[in-house]
This record gives structure tokens, C-alpha cells and sequence, in this order.
């Protein structure tokens, strides 16, 4: 008879330290390559620091899965960490709280805004 092997509670925290710990190493990563500018001066302890900080306010708004937290983090680093309260930025806080909207559709949608209108101005003020 086939041995059959059961996940515990204990298995899937342990499996998902080991995603939370590959993400940061990797947005650490991506930082330091795609904005060099703003990660310099900070050593990769700091920078997964802050990286660990954006990741909880992400999902404060409901935004968890791992492209569309990594767009946040990247939004964060352009717009500024408080970007949605920023009387610049402030144009986000609507759509970040929307709760009818997926994470995906809330980054999709200041991406829009972004590019499109309504928030050309914040692009101008951090450029």
C-alpha cells in the first residue's frame, strides 16, 4: 500500500516563510537593478526591511498576489511610501480602498491614471 503524506499547518507556514523569503530576495533584486538611484545607500538588510513594510501596507489593501505586489513596491519607490496620501497622489487613495476591486484591477487602474490622465501630475512632481 502507498504511503500517503500529509501536509500540516506546520508544513504550509514553513512553505510559505520559505515564498515570503524568495519574493524579497527577489524584489531586493529588482530594486537594485531597476532603480538604482533610490536603492543606493541602503544595505540589502534595509531595503528587505522596507521591502517587508510595503508588502503589509499592499495587502492592507488587498493587494497579495506576488506580480501585483512587486508593481506596488515599484509604485511606492516612484510615487513615494505614502504615495496615496500625498496631496500629489492622493487621486490613488479611491482606488487602493475600492474594495470592490481585485488587487490586479487596483494596480491596473493608477497604472491607467498614470499613463492616461489624472495622475500625470504626480508622475511630474517625482520626475
Amino acid at each position: 500500500m502507498p504511503r500517503t503524506f500529509t501536509i500540516t499547518e506546520t508544513h504550509m507556514q514553513a512553505f510559505s516563510k520559505q515564498q515570503a523569503q524568495r519574493f524579497e530576495s527577489d524584489m531586493v533584486a529588482h530594486v537594485r537593478k531597476n532603480f538604482p538611484n533610490e536603492s543606493r545607500g541602503l544595505s540589502d538588510a534595509e531595503l528587505r526591511e522596507i521591502i517587508q513594510e510595503r508588502i503589509k501596507k499592499a495587502e492592507s489593501f488587498n493587494i497579495v498576489l506576488e506580480p501585483d505586489v512587486a508593481h506596488y513596491i515599484e509604485l511606492t519607490i516612484v510615487l513615494g511610501p505614502d504615495f496615496e496620501t500625498e496631496p500629489a497622489t492622493d487621486w490613488t487613495q479611491p482606488i487602493l480602498l475600492d474594495r470592490q476591486l481585485s488587487g490586479r484591477d487596483k494596480i491596473e487602474r493608477i497604472h491607467e491614471q498614470i499613463m492616461f490622465g489624472g495622475g500625470d501630475s504626480a508622475v511630474e512632481t517625482n520626475a
